[in-house]
């Protein structure tokens, strides 16, 4: 990931940030999966065990497309696309406001 920050925004990540990403990336994650009071009704549900499971322990999931944000800007809509399909998403979308002042997406070409 950071190597596709520096990629996109085309500057210098500092060594020492990469030599100091092996032993804080559990500790991030960890972070991130903690449920906040304000996420208490989300939808997302993330699972970790420490428990022995027999395999396959893990099933990957690639969805089948992702949508682009109205607000977001093009760098941060380039690192999406880019980062996208290095996961192999087909289908990714843009989202605007149509005639009817709903909110819709049509499909980027690619």
């Amino acid at each position: 990931m950071l190597r596709k920050i520096a990629e996109t925004t085309a500057t210098q990540i500092p060594p020492e940030l990469y030599a100091g990403m092996g032993s804080a990336l559990w500790e991030q994650e960890r972070t991130t999966l903690i449920k906040k009071e304000c996420h208490k009704y989300d939808e997302e549900w993330r699972m970790i065990t420490g428990c022995i499971m027999k395999p396959p322990v893990m099933m990957e999931w690639i969805p089948s497309g992702i949508i682009l944000g109205l607000r977001m800007g093009v760098t941060e809509e380039n690192l999406a696309v880019s980062m996208a399909k290095e996961a192999g998403i087909k289908n990714i979308y843009k989202s605007y406001i149509n005639a009817q002042n709903k909110l819709d997406a049509y499909p980027l070409k690619l």
